[in-house]
């Protein structure tokens, strides 16, 4: 076990596939700088069919289904996995101790090239680790952690499915910067597949036990838009540490990679195209289900879990969206696609305003499938981040455009620190931007820009329509910060975008204007 730990977060980690969550004995949940819960534990799925036959290793709670360590060249175990055993963590505070005074932590010094770390190759050696001749640890944002591990050290005892099998590279990362980035935390997956041939219909997912501040008043929902699940509180009060304004968090899939052989031109798709795929949300895995014995899983455990990840009953049926104001009946794989109180939400199951009965909330968000080829690398990448605005669906508003900041931000969130270089570069996160203030708007807005040195900066506003309203502001600024003016006074009351562009960056999002 290790602690991941950001200005706003701190959560345990473990080598099993499970996050957050051991058992009812180990440090319990992902919580907030002062202790209140944000979600209670989360593990990794992964599944994938041959020829109609599931593989997969996934659990909920436990038991575990993956081992520390990778999987050797025949893709067996190692007879000695206790020098994989291990959690190693890194700071950019270590590197620059070195960097500085030659200071040295343990895991900068051990650090598992070995095993697999990823290395910025400072010696002109890309086989070798050699702190001295130049190499550092690949970095990846502030704070990180990595281990590695593999599906095929133990029996599948939850899905009671074949190894697939593959090894796992996990690097768990923060950044200390104000912010949506310090709000955030992240999850990169790398997996290989070992064997001879393709497993077609794979899939990745996160299965998440969330439990909000009160377990027992939580809603959940997706933002298609931004690729995401969350969670928020039922009302604008939380009883167990959140008070009024409860914050809500999101859980979004930045990234999935691959070489997708069922594509008839046989080409990669984009990464678009391998983002969120499903979402599953209940309460009890009996939900809904149709036998009164309760049995969710006639035709197995794992594949009940395989269905959840294809956005599908655990039994198989699709989730249906009836009484619907599309029209009549219609089957989604992703449950909730509307921000409360709008339809389709919790807060409004059926069009005509009725809510849910709050509680507490288990949800599996999934990528959508692809190929899985032996030897080559397979790529997802999860993000959590925690809002908070002035109510419990303003909360969902804002998490929606923090995400969509992240998302914009992907490549630079998962680009590592090179090596010889202790601060951050020019394509770094030192441009800063906030949303404007206040919101709602009169007769003015504030965003405050901060630059890593002098840049051609160009501020638009646009209406819902997408017409330009204004241009803010054109022309070269200098490095540092700048606190911007936004006139709102002759714009008629309603939403506008703005959209920043400067040197190499881009950002964008929306707030009220209100007379």
């Amino acid at each position: 076990m290790a602690f991941l730990e950001g200005p706003n977060m701190r959560a345990p980690v473990y080598n099993t596939g499970s996050l957050f969550w051991r058992d009812q004995n180990s440090p319990l949940g992902y919580r907030d700088a002062a202790g209140r819960t944000q979600l209670l534990a989360a593990s990794v799925w992964i599944a994938a069919q041959f020829e109609g036959s599931l593989s997969m290793a996934g659990s909920m709670l436990g038991p575990w289904e993956f081992w520390p360590g990778p999987l050797d060249e025949n893709g067996l175990t190692h007879l000695n996995c206790e020098r994989y055993d291990r959690i190693f963590a890194i700071a950019r505070s270590d590197i620059q101790e070195y960097e500085r005074f030659g200071t040295i932590s343990r895991d900068l010094k051990e650090w598992p090239a070995w095993a697999g770390a990823p290395v910025s190759d400072g010696d002109g050696d890309p086989t070798n680790y050699d702190l001295e001749g130049g190499d550092r640890p690949a970095l990846l944002g502030d704070r990180m952690l990595w281990w590695v591990m593999n599906d095929r050290g133990g029996p599948h005892v939850v899905s009671d499915a074949p190894h697939l099998p593959v090894d796992v590279e996990v690097s768990a990362f923060t950044f200390d910067l104000p912010g949506a980035l310090g709000r955030s935390s992240f999850f990169r997956y790398r997996i290989k597949r070992h064997g001879l041939l393709p497993l077609t219909g794979a899939r990745v997912g996160l299965f998440v036990y969330a439990g909000l501040g009160d377990v027992l008043d939580d809603y959940a929902g997706a933002d298609t838009l931004n690729q995401m699940a969350y969670v928020y509180n039922a009302d604008n009060f939380d009883e167990n540490g959140f008070g009024e304004a409860p914050p809500a968090v999101g859980i979004g899939i930045l990234r999935g990679a691959g070489l997708d052989l069922e594509n008839t031109l046989n080409r990669p798709r984009a990464l678009a195209a391998r983002r969120m795929g499903s979402l599953v949300v209940f309460q009890h895995e009996c939900d809904g289900a149709p036998s009164t014995s309760c049995n969710p899983y006639p035709f197995g455990r794992g594949a009940g879990f395989y269905n959840l990840m294809q956005g599908l009953r655990p039994w198989g049926d699709p989730i249906i969206v009836s009484e619907s104001s599309f029209g009549g009946p219609l089957s989604a794989p992703i449950m909730y696609p509307g921000t409360p109180p709008e339809y389709w939400s919790e807060g409004n199951v059926d069009g005509a305003g009725t809510p849910a009965p709050p509680g507490d909330r288990k949800m599996v968000v999934s990528t959508d499938p692809f190929t899985m080829v032996p030897g080559e690398i397979q790529e997802v990448v999860f993000a959590i981040v925690t809002s908070q605005g002035e109510d419990n669906f303003d909360s969902i508003r804002e998490l929606g455009q923090d995400m969509a900041f992240i998302r914009e931000k992907t490549a630079l969130i998962l680009t590592p620190l090179a090596a010889g270089a202790d601060q951050r570069g020019e394509e770094s996160f030192e441009l800063l931007l906030s949303r404007p203030w206040p919101n709602p708007a009169d007769q003015r807005a504030w965003l405050d820009l901060s630059l890593p040195e002098p840049m051609d900066t160009r501020i638009e506003l646009f209406d819902l329509l997408g017409r330009r309203v204004a241009v803010v502001a054109s022309g070269l600024f200098e490095e540092g910060r700048h606190l911007v003016e936004l006139e709102t006074a002759n714009l008629p009351s309603g939403m506008y975008a703005y959209r920043v562009r400067t040197g190499r960056f881009g950002a964008s999002g929306s707030f009220l204007v209100n007379h």
